[in-house]
């Protein structure tokens, strides 16, 4: 019963309300319109958030690895133009300024206009991401010294000195000299042969117009051994010498020298296995007188001297001890 009371009540109100005729709207023609407020953006954050530090310690032996973690939020796009704003106006007055000192400042002293303010025009940031903290080194160059430039043209003038060594040095020198003497000892006896070899040493040296040399010569027989018992002659004996053409290679040359001769002419003779038999055939001493002509040969070490003399020894048979030589002598720069 309740029921259906209550689908009646129900049914009645329905139709009640489709017959109601309908409201018109009223008009709006008197009434002034009322601005929407836009909804308000949601406030960005205009500061970075703090940074977390993580301290690590060193002496714990941990696996697990720290990272340092920044979080970068874009300024606000108002905060962005005011900043760019700003930094347009500045370069402006900076510029004024310096053209207003270089008015005021005289040609004598002119001075470099500084340097422009580097400015620069904050841009916004990028989306917030993950970074590691990373040390950027600074580098600083200085500018490479440039070369000297190279002259246009460089004359270089080379000099030579030749130096040519000297033909042969003056001084003192060592003489090695050797001869041959035509002496004629058959005169003294048939047993004797002629001829006689001499060897000899000395010393010279050089003067203004000549050149002086003594000679210690030593003589022996030609049909005997060549040994200090068989010495013929012994002489001691000195010589002045004249060159011509002194700066020449070979130069011409005269000169004669005169000394003292020690005279012991003996012959030895054996009969088989007899005994030796020593016959002396003469022994005295005498002058000696030696005139002489030739030529020399000069190189930078060493000289040679060819020469034809004639000793005469001042006794009863000049012959049998002297003659015709021909000598060659060799001298050697102290």
């Amino acid at each position: 019963m309740n029921y259906r009371l209550f689908a009646f009540t129900l049914l009645l109100l329905t139709s009640v309300a489709f017959a109601a005729p309908k409201s018109q709207p009223k008009s709006n023609k008197n009434k002034k319109p009322v601005a929407i407020k836009p909804k308000a953006a949601p406030k960005r954050p205009t500061r970075l958030p703090k940074k977390k530090r993580i301290t690590v310690d060193f002496d714990s032996h941990s696996a697990e690895p720290t990272t340092t973690v920044i979080v970068r939020t874009p300024l606000p796009l108002d905060e962005a133009v005011e900043d760019k704003s700003l930094a347009e106006k500045s370069m402006k007055d900076t510029q004024k300024q310096v053209e207003a000192t270089a008015k005021t400042e005289t040609p004598a002293t002119t001075k470099t206009p500084p340097a422009p303010l580097a400015v620069t025009t904050p841009t916004p940031a990028p989306a917030p991401a993950l970074e590691a903290p990373l040390e950027t080194p600074v580098v600083t160059s200085e500018p490479v010294p440039m070369p000297p430039p190279l002259p246009e043209a460089a004359t270089v003038t080379a000099n030579s000195v030749v130096v040519i060594p000297e033909k042969f040095s003056k001084g003192l020198r060592l003489l090695a000299r050797t001869s041959y003497v035509n002496a004629q000892y058959s005169r003294l006896s048939s047993e004797l042969q002629d001829g006689q070899s001499t060897i000899a040493i000395g010393i010279e040296n050089d003067f203004d117009r000549f050149s002086g040399r003594a000679i210690l010569e030593i003589g022996h027989g030609m049909d005997q051994a060549v040994t200090i018992q068989n010495t013929r002659s012994f002489i001691v004996r000195g010589d002045l010498i004249h060159f011509f053409a002194k700066d020449a290679t070979i130069q011409p040359l005269v000169g004669g020298g005169a000394g003292l001769v020690d005279l012991n002419v003996r012959s030895y003779r054996s009969n088989g296995e007899g005994p030796i038999y020593i016959r002396e055939h003469a022994r005295e001493t005498s002058v000696l007188i030696a005139p002489f002509a030739g030529f020399r040969v000069k190189q930078s070490l060493f000289s040679l001297d060819l020469t034809l003399e004639y000793v005469a020894v001042m006794v009863d048979e000049p012959s049998a001890f002297g003659g015709w030589t021909g000598a060659l002598t060799l001298g050697i720069p102290l």
